[in-house]
Parts: structure tokens; C-alpha cells; sequence
């Protein structure tokens, strides 16, 4: 049985970058400041048409792309447009992800008196070696000064990005990037392993052998160290690559873990209402003139199946430290659950409570064998649509 809800969670997508990293797959392109106007006019638009989809807001959050590429004007007439056509909580989360070669003294103030109360910032090293592999454009002092620039500007709730498992990475010169970020004190930090995609610049410097990973071990490594060192300093755990300090968990991505309704604005924007998941076109002159002609973006429409919702629970609620609720199962998919747990090879990586199942930090770190195996037995059994 399916309910489906208006949006309590808002996801704008900017898709302007100054250039694209090479191990980036999510769709942008070069920032073009003739473009910038007229695709922040189709978002506003696309509002508009939609607006009768969006309920209460709690969260907002702005990703690319790069965000903070854009004109301050532009994200404040977004963030005025959005309260004027929403009714937005006033504890909202609204968050804008930036790029540290974007910020400045005059932006960060912008963007806080706009509105925007967290922001996310894309670190992912302190070496200027594993930088330019990645193809970032800015250096270790230039976090240093963007993270002092919205601190100052008043963002009390500040993430930094890192990426581990990159080309000429060691664990030593990963707890180096560690020490460096956590000594800045901000209030979550994200730490995402490597997945070298296969349309990437990066993926075919990997196949013709100019560059390597590191070996599974050290990858293995790198992920207990952070996940010891941060929580030496009161950050939890809380997603398989997310940690936070107390009451710092991001709202918006718990959101998208719990299945909870949100609607996607924007070129390649993505929205789910409990029933239906959807998809905006990608082509961003396509988006523009879909919006220019009165129509909506939406280019697919999924209508989910028990079985496909049953999924969703069990992966997206296993990557979180809540786990998963037995409550949220009938009886014999929780036994199936329960029994495929009782496999040798899964001992150790999932704890099961009374009225609960989480996976332990081990069990993280296999996530995929785990939440395989269990998915397996669960689709044998017979299920509705």
C-alpha cells in the first residue's frame, strides 16, 4: 500500500562548474554566465509550475555542479522566490554546496543574509598532489580561508567533503588530511571512497595504467582510520560515509535514507512522493525550453512495485546507524531477513535488537555482501505491487 506526499524537502540543481573534475560523473557543465540568468529564470518557472506538489518545507539544499558559481544575486532571488512560493519551516536546513575557488568575503555574507544556514564544501584533500589528479582547482590555504570566511559570515553548521582511496594516495597521507580537516572543527564531514566511473577522464588515465589505486588493504585501512580517529572526536557515525558532531546530521540527506518525500528542481533534478519516483530531462537547453514553453521537465516517471519499495528500505536504511525497523515488515519478510543473517560469511557485520537491525562498522564496510544477501532471500517470496 502506497501514500503519496507533497514534498517536505527541496533539491535545486545548479549544473555550472569553472571546469569539470575528472573523476566527476554528475551531470554539469562549463559556467557560462550568459546561460547562468536564463536557467535560474527556468528554475523559478519550474517552481511555479510545481508548487502545488510542495508541502511544508523542512530542508533545501542546493548541489551541482557547483552552487557557489553562481552571480550572489542569482541564489538570493532562488531563496526569495522559494519563500514566497513555500511555506518553509523556520528551523528550515537550507544548505548550498560550494567550491572553495568560488568563495569570498562578500558571497559567504550574501548567501547567510539570503538565507542559506549550512554550507558544504568540496575538500576532498590537503595534498596539491592528489588535487591535480583529481582535477580540483584549489589549494589546502584556500579551505583554510573559505572555512574562516563563512564562519565569520555567521554559518554556524559547516561540512567538509573528503575523498579517500584516490590515485597516489597512502593511509599517511590520508590521516594527514584527516588531522588538517578535523582541526578546522567543522560541524559534519563526509567521507566518500573513490568509485572511478567509467565516462571519466580519471577512469581512462586508471585503464591505460597512468595512474593506480591503492590496494583493497589500504582502502580497508583508510576507512577504519577514519572512522576511529572521527569518532575520537565526537563525531558520529552515521551513515557509511557521513559523520557528524551532536545534532549535526544533514536533514536533507536523512530525508532521501528514510524515503521521505522531495522534489528535484533544475537540469536532471530527481523527485520521489512516496509512490513515484521521477526524472528531469538532463539537456539543459531541452530544460530551459520545456519551461520556456509552458510544459514540465519531467522526461521519466517510475512507479514503484511493493518488491522495488521493500528494496529501497533495506539498502538506503542500512547505510544509516538507525538501520533498519522491524516494524516496517511484515513478520515473514523479517524472519527472511533474520535468517539470512545466520550465514558464516555475515557473522559480526549486522547486530539485530529486539525491535531493529544495523550494520556494524565491519559491516559497513562490506555493505554491498551484506544487504546482497539479504535482498536475495527476500525476493523469492511472493509480493504484491
Amino acid at each position: 500500500m502506497f501514500t503519496q506526499h507533497k514534498a517536505e524537502h527541496i533539491y535545486i540543481h545548479i549544473p555550472f562548474c569553472i571546469r569539470k573534475c575528472r573523476y566527476c560523473d554528475f551531470h554539469s557543465i562549463p559556467h557560462d554566465c550568459a546561460l547562468e540568468e536564463r536557467y535560474v529564470r527556468a528554475v523559478l518557472n519550474e517552481t511555479a509550475l510545481r508548487k502545488n506538489q510542495i508541502g511544508r518545507v523542512t530542508t533545501i539544499f542546493f548541489g551541482g555542479g557547483t552552487p557557489s558559481i553562481l552571480a550572489p544575486v542569482l541564489l538570493t532571488e532562488i531563496m526569495h522566490v522559494l519563500k514566497q512560493s513555500c511555506e518553509i519551516d523556520a528551523d528550515a536546513e537550507i544548505t548550498v554546496e560550494a567550491n572553495p575557488a568560488t568563495m569570498h568575503a562578500e558571497k559567504s555574507e550574501t548567501l547567510k543574509t539570503a538565507g542559506f544556514n549550512r554550507i558544504s564544501i568540496g575538500v576532498q584533500s590537503v595534498h596539491a598532489r592528489e588535487l591535480a589528479t583529481l582535477g580540483r582547482m584549489h589549494d589546502w590555504n584556500d579551505v583554510m580561508e573559505t572555512c574562516a570566511l563563512v564562519r565569520s559570515a555567521g554559518f554556524s553548521n559547516l561540512s567538509l567533503d573528503l575523498m579517500y582511496g584516490l590515485p597516489g594516495q597512502s593511509v599517511e597521507s590520508w590521516l594527514h588530511s584527516l588531522e588538517h580537516v578535523i582541526a578546522l572543527n567543522p560541524d559534519h564531514i563526509s567521507a566518500y571512497e573513490l568509485t572511478p566511473e567509467r565516462e571519466t577522464p580519471l577512469f581512462g588515465q586508471l585503464s591505460s595504467g597512468a595512474v593506480a589505486l591503492p590496494s583493497e588493504e589500504a582502502v580497508a585501512e583508510m576507512y577504519t582510520l577514519a572512522d576511529e580517529l572521527l569518532a575520537n572526536n565526537r563525531y558520529e557515525h552515521y551513515e557509511i560515509s557521513n559523520y557528524a558532531q551532536p545534532a549535526r546530521r544533514c536533514r536533507h540527506n536523512m530525508a532521501y535514507w528514510q524515503r521521505k518525500s522531495y522534489i528535484g528542481l533544475g537540469a536532471a533534478a530527481h523527485s520521489f512522493d512516496g509512490h513515484y519516483r521521477s526524472a528531469n530531462t538532463d539537456d539543459i537547453i531541452q530544460y530551459m525550453e520545456r519551461i520556456e514553453q509552458g510544459g514540465v521537465p519531467v522526461i521519466e516517471t517510475i512507479e514503484l512495485t511493493s518488491l522495488q519499495a521493500l528494496q529501497e528500505t533495506v539498502f538506503l536504511g542500512l547505510r544509516t546507524a538507525d538501520g533498519i525497523a522491524r516494524s516496517a515488515f511484515e513478520p515473514v519478510i523479517w524472519q527472511e531477513i533474520e535468517k539470512a543473517l545466520q550465514d558464516d560469511t555475515l557473522q559480526g557485520l549486522a547486530e539485530i535488537t529486539p525491535d531493529r537491525l544495523r550494520l556494524t562498522s565491519r559491516g559497513w564496510l562490506v555493505s554491498n555482501q551484506v544487504i546482497a544477501s539479504i535482498l536475495s532471500g527476500i525476493e523469492k517470496l511472493p509480493h504484491g505491487r
